[in-house]
């Protein structure tokens, strides 16, 4: 930001705030009164070649996959690929209705509740 008020104040006496600064200038990217480029680098060896433009993050480097040991290994699957996942919905459905435990850990918690009930 300091740079573009330093640059704004070579060209305006105005003193503008960042949020002031930053619309003005995006008013003129906008209306193609400025336009935004990336500067090409420095030609070696008195000139001649051509100037080969950078990309900031070139579209290689960016669909580079990651080496394969960074990569964490797959997860194995949830269920077998036999279920009846919708036969599997209906019955935890309709025990949540009536309030049967469904799963193993809802049992316990069942239990472990109904015990606690009877030593108090």
């Amino acid at each position: 930001m300091q740079g573009l008020h330093r640059l704004w104040a070579a060209t305006s006496a105005d003193r503008l705030t960042d949020d002031e600064l930053l619309r003005q200038i995006s008013r003129w990217l906008g209306n193609g009164t400025i336009q935004a480029r990336q500067p090409f680098p420095p030609i070696e060896g008195g000139g001649g070649g051509t100037t080969v433009r950078e990309t900031a993050f070139p579209l290689e480097t960016r669909r580079r996959q990651p080496e394969p040991s960074s990569v964490p290994a797959p997860e194995s699957a949830l269920f077998p690929e036999d279920i009846d996942a919708a036969a599997i919905a209906a019955a935890q459905k309709e025990a949540a209705k009536t309030g049967v435990p469904f799963c193993e850990e809802c049992l316990r918690a069942q239990l472990a509740q109904q015990s606690s009930f009877q030593e108090g």
